[in-house]
């Protein structure tokens, strides 16, 4: 259900069927949409061994595939590294990225062309690193403040330009 219509089937397989309003359709992800959920305020997580991020694809994906997954998101196996940043990416990367791009590689089939942006922008006010999930929010709707209410950070005048092309 979405808007409170009910759809018969998952997209790819309405977009498929051409059973779906052929339209200019536009979407994207940030560049670091995993962030949000590994790093700190949002949880409460400690640096991440090379051990704890194996523990974790192993758990998450089964032996078979996680070694597989292990291949192209390689920790660092150093003693005092933070591995946060890799399970960051496989976070954004099978939550959002995938799903993203199965669907406008399907519109692109059916004959849509989509137009799909990256966002790449940290805020200058960052409350967590990188351009994390909803950290494009702010310049959307030119909002800075929102999400710093006890914080006297201001926004940059280049995120101020940015957000008026937005």
């Amino acid at each position: 259900v979405v808007d409170m219509d009910v759809y018969e089937a998952d997209p790819l397989t309405l977009i498929a069927s051409g059973k779906f309003n052929q339209v200019p359709f536009m979407f994207g992800n940030n560049a670091d949409e995993g962030n949000l959920f590994v790093y700190p305020p949002s949880t409460n997580t400690t640096p991440a061994s090379a051990a704890d991020v194996k523990c974790a694809m192993m758990r998450a994906f089964g032996d078979k595939m996680g070694e597989e997954v292990l291949q192209i998101y390689a920790p660092v196996n150093t003693v005092g590294i933070d591995n946060r940043n890799i399970v960051a990416e496989i976070f954004g990367d099978v939550l959002f990225h995938c799903d993203n791009r199965r669907v406008a590689q399907a519109l692109s089939k059916a004959g849509v062309a989509p137009w799909v942006y990256s966002f790449n922008r940290q805020p200058s006010c960052p409350m967590w690193p990188g351009a994390h999930h909803g950290a494009e929010i702010a310049y959307v709707f030119q909002n800075f403040d929102a999400g710093h209410i006890h914080s006297t950070c201001k926004a940059s005048p280049d995120d101020v330009r940015l957000s008026e092309k937005v």
